[in-house]
């Protein structure tokens, strides 16, 4: 891939896409781009018989680039079938969905997702808002943040919108959840799984970032793994399929089609 730069939004669908496995039926939310072309991607390299099915109805849909909305209705010119809300919601209630990618405003320790509001000001439905209902039956719930800060993630949320592990082990039963919760954190900087007690641990550190400036970033003293690995990178395969057929006018570069410049600050250089 020469020397081109990597955005962290691309960086961050390829993680997400090695998360998914053949099989497996993705219901993406009202949020953003990145787990769109996650589930396109996976698609495309180990997971062909994945369902991907977006919240306008689109199922499987391949158009080859990205719309900046799931909700938009033109992926159903490219997918090969469609969905009414009804259907989306049955899926979501026989627990038929295996996994579903949830970010929001905040993120706490235990995995609880705010979507709506950061301390006490309002700030308006976040990115992901009204995935709550349909994620939260998911057998594996993945989050996400596209930019961790110490202000979204947090000691605790100041609202809870998804429920993740409550405060500790026996949170969700205690709550008469059911469903296993959060199993994982993705971020630009960093991965991070769920330790014993159900909280937030770092297990890996991306290209260009350390320890430190992850733990910088975390609005709370961080759990490190006994080895915290460093991320591996995408691969030259993985970058040139995600921008060959999945994301040709480079939404997740952030940038206007033709142009290689990328606007986002944390960019990586490819091994």
């Amino acid at each position: 891939m020469g020397k081109k730069t990597i955005s962290g939004d691309e960086v961050l669908a390829v993680l997400m896409a090695r998360f998914l496995e053949d099989g497996d039926v993705l219901m993406v939310g009202f949020g953003d781009m990145v787990p769109v072309a996650a589930g396109q991607l996976a698609r495309k390299l180990h997971a062909p018989n994945l369902t991907l099915i977006l919240p306008c109805g689109a199922v499987n849909p391949e158009p080859g680039y990205l719309y900046q909305s799931p909700v938009d209705f033109r992926y159903l010119y490219h997918s090969e079938a469609w969905l009414d809300g009804e259907a989306i919601q049955d899926l979501s209630a026989k627990g038929k969905v295996d996994v579903s990618f949830i970010t929001g405003v905040e993120v706490d320790m235990f995995g609880n997702v705010n979507q709506y509001k950061a301390g006490m000001e309002w700030s308006g439905p976040s990115e992901g808002a009204a995935d709550v209902v349909l994620a939260e039956r998911a057998k594996r719930i993945i989050l996400y943040l596209r930019n961790q800060t110490r202000s979204r993630l947090v000691e605790r949320a100041s609202h809870v919108s998804l429920v993740g592990h409550v405060d500790g082990r026996a949170g969700r039963a205690k709550q008469k959840i059911e469903s296993q919760g959060p199993v994982a954190l993705l971020t630009d900087m960093a991965i991070f799984d769920f330790d014993d007690e159900c909280m937030l641990r770092l297990r890996s550190v991306h290209e260009g970032k350390d320890v430190g400036m992850v733990a910088e970033r975390a609005g709370f003293m961080l759990r490190i793994g006994q080895e915290v690995l460093r991320t591996e990178p995408p691969t030259s395969e993985e970058l040139e399929v995600l921008r060959r057929d999945v994301d040709r006018t480079r939404m997740l570069k952030g940038v206007s089609p033709g142009s290689d410049e990328g606007s986002f600050s944390g960019v990586m250089e490819p091994i």
